[in-house]
């Protein structure tokens, strides 16, 4: 059992936010993110953290409305990030094997990035998306000159995951300014291996990365979960059949082997209207047979 703790974090102060609710493609961006985030042919629990002002939009609305039924619980972002991610944990459970956790900010990750990193996390301890800058960075001096920096090493993404143990023992450790789990492991001595980024897994924090994930989603649809709204999910687990309360494990696993992309369904949901305006009438019918919940590798 695989614990996912989806973070969409309080926007700073004097930032024009956008929200979970915002739409993407068709989706609201905290729906793609946790659908995204839950690796594929795992058995997951999930928990959300919102800003508080999103809390009843998010648990009453999305989270039914696209049958997410992995999500245990929707609750508001922490007075820190140690804070969210305690009452994430104990919203997933202590017999949960590994726990992922990820900025509900990026909605274009991979189902195949999530499984590395859950692989990894299980060898090593921990494990997270790591991408090499393109560039070195440079400073100001004195408004006139340019200064070359260090190169850093890496930049990191999200997912992050790591044993469920190593987490709970980092937490407890954890200096209260820890701004992602990657500092906390490191911090309690836990190894972290890396996994090779993806320069579209993109961090959503304005309008302008909204357009920028439209044009990645133009090239690679493919790669993303298939998400419409599907509250049958919700429905069937929450009021099983007469015939299915006889098993409710049974009818539970199933219902998360279906959810979130489509596995197993006969029909594929509509393309979203900005790529069927991009795409010729041949190209959309090609997207259509394309097996839902379908993820291609990452090189």
């Amino acid at each position: 059992m695989i614990g996912v703790i989806v973070v969409f974090p309080v926007p700073e102060s004097g930032v024009q936010p956008v929200g979970p609710g915002r739409e993407l493609l068709g989706a609201p961006l905290v729906a793609r993110a946790i659908a995204a985030a839950c690796p594929v042919e795992q058995q997951v629990r999930a928990a959300v953290a919102v800003p508080a002002s999103d809390l009843e939009l998010v648990r009453d609305e999305i989270v039914p409305r696209y049958g997410l039924t992995e999500v245990i619980e929707v609750f508001a972002v922490g007075s820190d990030f140690v804070a969210t991610l305690r009452r994430g944990l104990e919203i997933v459970g202590s017999d949960v094997e590994l726990v992922l956790v990820h900025d509900g900010r990026r909605p274009l990750v991979t189902h195949d990035l999530c499984s590395r990193a859950v692989e990894l996390a299980r060898e090593h301890g921990g494990a997270a998306l790591a991408l090499r800058p393109g560039e070195r960075p440079v400073r100001w001096l004195d408004g006139q000159q340019l200064e070359r920096q260090a190169e850093p090493i890496a930049l990191l993404q999200s997912p992050q995951a790591a044993r469920a143990d190593a987490v709970a023992r980092a937490v407890e450790q954890a200096a209260p300014d820890a701004a992602d789990l990657v500092a906390l492991l490191v911090a309690a001595g836990v190894p972290v291996a890396a996994v090779a980024g993806d320069r579209d897994n993109l961090l959503v924090s304005d309008e302008a990365d909204l357009a920028r994930c439209i044009e990645v989603w133009s090239r690679r649809a493919v790669d993303y979960p298939f998400l419409w709204p599907r509250p049958d999910r919700i429905e069937a687990v929450l009021e099983p059949s007469a015939e299915a309360e006889g098993d409710a494990g049974e009818t539970a696993a199933a219902a998360a082997d279906e959810i979130l992309v489509g596995a197993g369904e006969g029909e594929a949901g509509p393309l979203d209207s900005a790529i069927a305006s991009a795409a010729d009438d041949q190209e959309v019918a090609a997207a259509d047979e394309v097996p839902a919940g379908e993820a291609g590798n990452v090189d």
